[in-house]
């Protein structure tokens, strides 16, 4: 296993179901106390997503009944080693034994101890993470500032690829916004500042299905977290990411 998910079980991406819209506000504050980050998909963002990523995934599902049965079951079937994870908004047992029977790993209720979701998202991570191996390759050019990824080119901005090709070659640490301030724009002061945030959001938007390889952690910064192939120099660097 690659020393990337040695050090941090907690980087698979999580992607929550937005089939309850208080449910999901709820659920993904409740995600940001673990110290984790979470992306919010519309229930027919489902098919496209789920074939796309290239890192296996926890999806978060609000679970409220048949009316949104579906989500469940479209993941079950098409995201393979995905974890899903049935959150129950407002029923009971009834409704945890309902959602594992039409494909999910595990039930909690919304609003459970930060401690148990935290525990819960831990240990799918750990069976996630199991057998993962680098099978699939991402490329940086500095000279024109694109990366590619099996063969497709995502071009970014010169300031915005200098911020991820820093984040790739630090990838086994956390790396803060202040060390992306002095270090890679040189920008030295200590007003609090959102200009990293905005470029880290225009990074995740030039990477498009790809932007799961980037997580952020309030408190800690940010961390590219895709399983490594190999060291080659900066300036043509190559890190595999795990398909399903």
């Amino acid at each position: 296993m690659n020393d990337v998910w040695q050090t941090s079980v907690s980087e698979v991406p999580l992607r929550v179901v937005d089939t309850d819209v208080a449910s999901t506000r709820l659920l993904r504050d409740q995600v940001e106390r673990t110290g984790r980050n979470a992306i919010i998909h519309s229930p027919s963002d489902l098919t496209m997503w789920s074939q796309a990523s290239r890192l296996r995934t926890i999806w978060l599902v609000p679970y409220t009944g048949p009316k949104n049965a579906n989500a469940i079951r479209v993941l079950r079937r098409v995201c393979g080693e995905d974890a899903i994870l049935a959150i129950i908004p407002r029923f009971g047992p009834s409704r945890w034994a309902d959602a594992l029977e039409i494909g999910a790993d595990l039930s909690l209720p919304l609003s459970c101890p930060d401690r148990l979701l935290d525990a819960a998202l831990n240990a799918l991570t750990r069976r996630l993470c199991a057998d993962w191996s680098p099978t699939e390759q991402v490329h940086l050019s500095a000279e024109n500032a694109t990366v590619r990824i099996n063969g497709q080119i995502f071009p970014m901005r010169r300031t915005e690829y200098r911020i991820f090709e820093y984040l790739v070659t630090n990838r086994g640490r956390w790396i803060s916004e202040r060390e992306l301030l002095q270090t890679v724009l040189e920008i030295r002061h200590d007003r609090e500042t959102s200009l990293i945030r905005v470029h880290v959001r225009h990074i995740r938007r030039a990477l498009r299905e790809q932007a799961a390889c980037l997580v952020s952690r309030r408190g800690n910064g940010y961390r590219f977290c895709a399983h490594l192939a190999n060291d080659e120099p900066v300036s043509q660097t190559t890190v595999g990411l795990s398909s399903t």
